[in-house]
C-alpha cells in the first residue's frame, strides 16, 4: 500500500461531543489518501465509540502530559509527507485538502498556510466572530506568529521540513504552538500563502485556544513572557525588536491584571521585569490599558 499524501493528528481528552465533527470535516473532504491519527489521553466518556464511527482512524490512548505531548505522539508516527494538527472541536472547511495537496505539486514547498475563522454555536445556530485571512496577517513570520494569531491548525506542513523543528516543548502549557511556530519562522520556510480559509476554530467555555476569558494564573500571557524571555538574546538582529514589543506587551498585561487584582507586589515586580526590559514599556501600559478600556465600552 502506498504511504498516504497527508498525516493528519487530531489530540483530544473527553472532547467526543465535539470529536464527531471534526472527523466529519475529514471524510468530507473524500481523499482517499489520508492518514488521520486521533490520539487520546485517556478519556473517560464515549470518544472511542466516536472514532469508531470513522473506520481506517488509527487510534491511540493512552495517559499523557497534555495536548502537545499528544501532538508530538501522533507526529512520531505520521508517515504521510504533509502533515496537519486539526484540534477534536474544530473543523476543516471543504476543500481545504485538494486546495493544499495542489500548493504542495511544487517539491520546494516547506509550508502551506492559509485563513482562519472563528464561530461559535447558539440555539440560533453558528454565529461567525472572526475572519483572519490577509495574506499578510497569515504569513510565517516572527511578527505575525508573536503579536498576531499564530493559527497554527490553518498551516500545513512539510514532514521533512516539520521534522527539523519537533518536538513541542512540553515545558509550556497552552503557548508551545507558538514558541515552536516562531523557531520555525527564524529557520526560515519556503512558504505558500493561500487567499482562501483553511480551518475553522470553535469558540466555546473548554476550549484550550479560542476563549473569552481565562484566569489570569491559568493564561497563556506567563507562558508567553517566558517564551520572550527565553528567545531575546539569542533571536538575529532583524527579530529583535518583535521580541522586545512582545515582551513589552505581555508584561503590561499581566502587571495590569495583577494590580486590578490586588496583587500589588506581583504587579510591582512585573513593572520591574518590563521597564527593565524596555525603557518605553510605561508607553505600552498604557496602549495596552487604554485597549482594555476600549474594549469593555
Amino acid at each position: 500500500m502506498p504511504s498516504p499524501l497527508f498525516t493528519l493528528v487530531t489530540p483530544t481528552f473527553n472532547r467526543a461531543g465535539f470529536l464527531g465533527k471534526a472527523m466529519e470535516s475529514v471524510r468530507l473532504q473524500a481523499r482517499a489518501d489520508v492518514e488521520h491519527w486521533v490520539v487520546d489521553g485517556g478519556s473517560t466518556d464515549e470518544t472511542a465509540a466516536v472514532v469508531a464511527r470513522f473506520p481506517g482512524t488509527w487510534f491511540l490512548s493512552e495517559p499523557d502530559r497534555g495536548i502537545y505531548d499528544a501532538l508530538n505522539k501522533g507526529l512520531a508516527r505520521a508517515t504521510g509527507d504533509i502533515v496537519g494538527l486539526l484540534n477534536s472541536d474544530d473543523l476543516y472547511p471543504p476543500g481545504t485538502l485538494d486546495a493544499v495537496a495542489a500548493a504542495f505539486e511544487d517539491p520546494a514547498v516547506d509550508l502551506v498556510s492559509g485563513g482562519t475563522e472563528i464561530f461559535r454555536v447558539s440555539a440560533g445556530g453558528e454565529e461567525r466572530v472572526l475572519v483572519q485571512d490577509a495574506a499578510a496577517k497569515i504569513a510565517l513570520i516572527p511578527e505575525n506568529v508573536l503579536l498576531g494569531i499564530p493559527a497554527i491548525n490553518a498551516r500545513f506542513f512539510r514532514r521533512r521540513f516539520l521534522e527539523q523543528h519537533l518536538p513541542f516543548d512540553l515545558g509550556y502549557r497552552i503557548a508551545s504552538d507558538r514558541e515552536f511556530l516562531f523557531r520555525m519562522a527564524l529557520a526560515g520556510a519556503r512558504e505558500v500563502v493561500l487567499d482562501r480559509v483553511l480551518y475553522r476554530y470553535c469558540e466555546h467555555a473548554g476550549s484550550l485556544t479560542i476563549r473569552d476569558r481565562v484566569p489570569l494564573r491559568e493564561g497563556a500571557g506567563w507562558e508567553h513572557l517566558a517564551i520572550a524571555e527565553k528567545h531575546r538574546d539569542t533571536v538575529p538582529p532583524d527579530a529583535r525588536d518583535v521580541v522586545r514589543r512582545f515582551h513589552a506587551r505581555e508584561s503590561a498585561t499581566l502587571a495590569l491584571g495583577l494590580l486590578a487584582g490586588g496583587e500589588y507586589g506581583a504587579a510591582l515586580e512585573m513593572a520591574r521585569r518590563g521597564w527593565g526590559a524596555n525603557t518605553s514599556w510605561p508607553l505600552t501600559v498604557l496602549r495596552v490599558g487604554a485597549a482594555a478600556v476600549w474594549k469593555r465600552l
